[in-house]
Formats: structure tokens, C-alpha cells, sequence
């Protein structure tokens, strides 16, 4: 009985074992019931500026390339095949070289022909002033002896003369009329056609001799050249660039502009250029000239758009080569001891400009006006004072 009792409690004791966990089992979450954690947020402190005093400009920043400031596009102004080209890049020349020719083999002989003509024509008017210059002095001579017959035959008749002396003298008096008649149609010129044709053929041994004096290029001034776009035996058109003669001992910065940015300018304008591989090198320029009908720039030839600068200080020009660029800031206007702010201090909304400012532990919202501005500042008419506190977005 006792033995019965034992092993009925071991087997008792040994279930309850196996089935209960060990409570030093870790917990297991479950992901798809129990929230994710959100991170506590930092806060970012915004940037904050000072009302500053000082100067303000309005600059025109664009960019620019360095070209000379004499430069020369050299056409043929008729059409024609390049015979000679005397020269190539980078050769030196002086005013007045002949830089190219065209082929002038058919323009000769066109010239000699209108000069042959030019002589017959010649020639043949010659013949006919010569004519009619002794045609008028033989009537002019014929004139000369009815008037010695006529003077003869009054002295004869002294102051009673008899009815065949009066017959006598009255019929000279008519020849004499009759002579001077005739000599009178010699008072006007040789046939005009002759002299048409004259005139003809030296207006056509002109135009030929322009056509030829056309087909040569001369330098125009002393300088390098810089492009040469045709060869020799290649043909040409009225207008084209042949070649580009440059004076390199003296060069400006070009940049082009809109129409609404050349509205803004004036010549005379101070600058600065500056050098994309060179930042800290300043450059001081002078606005020299803009181009028609803003400022003194030619009216002939194409359209152009760009202004021209000159440099402050040459030696800095010589630095440079052609085409090298230029950043270039014009100074459009500029205002000593104003109230500025950097442009990231200022908020827009709705059109309403305004800034917060920091006062103490508070902060609040003011309009502002504003008037000059580039871009690291931004001129301030009215709204805050100077040493204020701004809060940036």
C-alpha cells in the first residue's frame, strides 16, 4: 500500500515538470501587433543676420570674351575665283599689303576691248571737231572778204553815189547777212551721238578698271591675321569673309547683351571682369561703347547686340590672349551707408516682402521695402534698423 502511494506521487511530480515553461525564457515580440518607435525629432536652429550699414550696388553680371579692339572681316565685294593668296594665320602685315587677289584673265581682256573702243570713239570725234572747226573758219573767212568787197564799195561811192554803186553796196550788205547765216551753224557741237558713244566707252573701261582694282584685297591697318577661310582656286561670293586681319596689341572684353539689358546701360559705366581660372584677380574695366541706337556704335553693317569694354590697366590686357572669358559686372548704380541684408534673410509671400525679427524671447513678423540688390545683398528702404536681429526661413 505504501509502495502504491510513492509511485503514484513521482509520476504526479514528473507530468506537472514537463509541462510547465522555465520562467527565465526570454519574451518573444510580435512584430505585426506592438507599434514601431518613432525617434525623438532635432531641432534645427535657423540661421540668423544682422542689419547691416554700408554700400549697395546694382551690378549686370554676364559673360564676356577678350577680342581686339581693331579688327577687319576682308571680302571680295564682286564674285570671282581666288587666284593668289599672299598670306596665312598668324602672318604679320602692314596697311596698305596685298593680302589676295582674284582671277582677273577675263576682266584684261574685257578692258582691252572697251579701251579699243574707247580710242575708235576717240578718234572719230576728233575727226569731226577737226571738221567742223574748218568748216567755221572757212565761213568766218568768207565773212571776212564780203566785208572788205562792202567797205570798197562805200569808199568808191563817197556821199553822192550813183544807182549802180547803191545796187552794188546793197547786194554785199545781203552777202555779208548770207555769211554771218552760215557761219552760225557752227556755233553748235559735233554730233552728239559721237560724243554718246565717247562717253559710253569710257564709262565701260571705268567699270572694268574697278572690277579689277575690286579683286584685290588690301590690309587696312598693321596686325596679325587671325582666320583665313579660303584657298587659292576656290570661288567666292560678294560679301563673304575671306580673311580676318586683327590689331593684338590692342584688345577689350565683348559681351553680348538683350535689348532690355542695353536699356540699362550707359557708356562710361564702371566695371570688373574677372577670370573663371583666376577668381581672386580683378579685373577693372570701362563701359567704351554700345552698340546703335544705344550708344555710339556704327550704324552701318549688321546688327550687334554686344558692348564693348575697354581695360582699366593695360598691363593686366596684355595678360590675356583672344577668346579667353571674361565674368564681367557692370555697376549699374550704387548707394553709400544703407541698411542692407543678405537675400536669404528676406520671406515673400503673396507679393509682401518682410523679415522676422528676434527680440528678446519673441520673435515678429515686419514689411520691408527694398531697392538696390545683387547677389549677396539686398538694399533696405524701410522696416527695421541697423543692428537688428533677422531670422532666416
Amino acid at each position: 500500500m505504501l509502495r502504491t502511494t510513492l509511485r503514484t506521487l513521482l509520476f504526479l511530480f514528473l507530468l506537472v515538470g514537463c509541462t510547465l515553461q522555465p520562467i527565465t525564457e526570454p519574451r518573444r515580440p510580435n512584430p505585426e501587433s506592438e507599434p514601431t518607435m518613432v525617434p525623438t525629432a532635432i531641432a534645427i536652429e535657423k540661421p540668423t543676420y544682422v542689419v547691416a550699414s554700408g554700400s549697395v550696388s546694382s551690378q549686370l553680371v554676364k559673360s564676356g570674351r577678350v577680342t581686339p579692339v581693331n579688327q577687319n572681316q576682308l571680302g571680295f565685294t564682286i564674285d570671282g575665283r581666288i587666284a593668289t593668296l599672299l598670306v596665312s594665320r598668324d602672318d604679320t602685315v602692314s596697311a596698305g599689303d596685298v593680302v589676295a587677289g582674284l582671277d582677273t584673265a577675263v576682266l584684261e581682256q574685257s578692258l582691252q576691248a572697251a579701251e579699243s573702243e574707247l580710242t575708235l570713239a576717240s578718234e572719230q570725234l576728233t575727226i569731226a571737231e577737226a571738221n567742223k572747226a574748218a568748216d567755221r573758219r572757212r565761213a568766218e573767212i568768207g565773212i571776212e572778204m564780203v566785208q572788205l568787197r562792202l567797205d570798197f564799195a562805200v569808199q568808191e561811192a563817197g556821199d553822192a553815189p550813183t544807182a549802180a554803186q547803191t545796187l552794188a553796196i546793197e547786194v554785199l550788205k545781203r552777202e555779208l547777212e548770207l555769211a554771218q547765216l552760215d557761219l552760225a551753224e557752227f556755233d553748235s557741237a559735233v554730233d552728239p551721238a559721237l560724243a554718246n558713244q565717247v562717253a559710253q566707252a569710257q564709262l565701260q573701261v571705268d567699270n572694268i578698271q574697278a572690277q579689277i582694282a575690286q579683286s584685290t584685297l588690301v590690309a587696312p591697318i598693321d596686325g596679325t591675321i587671325t582666320a583665313v577661310n579660303f584657298a587659292a582656286g576656290d570661288s567666292v561670293t560678294t560679301g563673304e569673309t575671306v580673311l580676318i586681319i586683327a590689331d593684338l596689341n590692342r584688345v577689350e572684353v565683348q559681351v553680348p547683351l538683350l535689348d532690355r539689358e542695353l536699356q540699362e546701360v550707359a557708356e562710361g559705366m564702371l566695371a570688373f571682369g574677372t577670370i573663371p581660372s583666376q577668381p581672386e584677380t580683378s579685373l577693372p574695366l570701362t563701359v567704351r561703347q554700345l552698340p546703335y541706337p544705344y550708344g555710339t556704335g556704327a550704324q552701318e553693317g549688321d546688327a550687334d547686340s554686344s558692348v564693348r569694354l575697354s581695360f582699366d590697366n593695360p598691363t593686366q590686357a596684355a595678360a590675356l590672349s583672344i577668346g579667353d572669358r571674361i565674368e564681367v559686372a557692370i555697376l549699374l548704380d550704387k548707394r553709400d551707408n544703407v541698411l542692407w541684408l543678405p537675400p536669404a534673410a528676406i520671406r515673400e509671400f503673396n507679393g509682401r516682402l518682410f523679415v522676422v525679427v528676434q527680440e528678446g524671447q519673441t520673435q515678429k513678423r515686419i514689411d520691408i521695402k527694398i531697392g538696390l540688390q545683387n547677389e549677396n545683398q539686398v538694399e533696405i528702404i524701410s522696416g527695421v534698423s541697423e543692428g537688428q536681429v533677422v531670422v532666416g526661413p
